[in-house]
């Protein structure tokens, strides 16, 4: 009689076991995920490019350019003189736009100070041996005139005004006469979609002509939800860093107090 409830015992033992390793758990997947998240956050905050100070830098059309030309921003910026305004370092953004799983610098270049300020050029570095080396420049002029430059989904998204064509190695843009406001800027841009091909960014796709005034009423109310988010996070960041302060002042207040009555019964004592 022992020996068989032994036997049962030792089944439901063994089945018990068998059960539980071959059920994969939620924790399992969480934890995967988490690591995941963790390891996409530390290798952003550890990108190497991200330590190139763009502030102190010389950005160049690059050394096969015919019409080089250089800038040399101290401080982030150049000073305003008689014959120009003043040019500064704008945004600075990073992604994988190579697909080699490392973070690439889109970096823009400002002219002008305040709400009137524009995107003089745009420059895209990769790191080669721990040197920025250039991938693509755009400059604005009197016929390119630089919306933004940004990444989308892991290729390059340049936004000029006007009816623009990328053809072998130009920019041809045009911008016909109803197509002009009452400021003579343009009501028209285009979105042009590059994709990196291992030696350079070429055309990915059919470029957009969209309508200024239309993208930007679409864009303002998620502009506007950003702004609010970010409001929230200082203020909750305001709130948390007084509550602090409020309660380091209250333990210092106390800790005379503690003194005095440990000092009053060391005395009585």
């Amino acid at each position: 009689m022992n020996k068989k409830l032994l036997i049962i015992v030792g089944l439901i033992v063994v089945t018990g076991l068998l059960f539980i390793t071959g059920c994969p758990t939620g924790d399992t997947e969480t934890t995967k995920n988490e690591k995941e998240n963790s390891e996409t956050k530390m290798n952003e905050k550890n990108s190497p490019i991200r330590k190139v100070d763009f502030k102190n830098f010389t950005f160049s059309t690059g050394e096969d350019s015919k019409d080089k030309k250089e800038l040399t921003l101290k401080d982030g910026k150049i000073e305003k003189t008689e014959k120009s305004e003043v040019i500064s370092l704008g945004e600075v953004k990073y992604a994988d736009l190579t697909g080699d799983e490392k973070e690439e610098a889109i970096v823009l270049i400002n002219q002008g100070e305040g709400d009137k300020a524009k995107i003089n050029s745009a420059y895209v570095y990769m790191l080669e041996d721990e040197d920025p080396k250039l991938l693509m420049s755009l400059a604005s002029s009197d016929k390119v005139m630089l919306k933004n430059i940004a990444s989308n989904e892991g290729n390059l998204m340049v936004e000029l005004f006007g009816d623009a064509k990328f053809e072998k190695g130009k920019w041809e843009v045009t911008v016909p006469k109803e197509k002009m406001n009452a400021e003579k800027q343009p009501t028209i841009f285009t979105k042009t979609q590059f994709k990196w091909n291992g030696k350079e960014f070429a055309v990915e796709g059919k470029p957009e002509v969209l309508d200024v005034k239309a993208e930007t009423e679409k864009a303002e109310p998620k502009e506007k939800e950003e702004k609010k988010e970010s409001k929230e996070t200082e203020s909750k960041s305001k709130d948390d860093k007084s509550e602090e302060k409020e309660s380091e002042s209250k333990k210092e207040e106390s800790e005379p107090k503690t003194k005095d009555a440990e000092s009053k019964s060391k005395s009585a004592n």
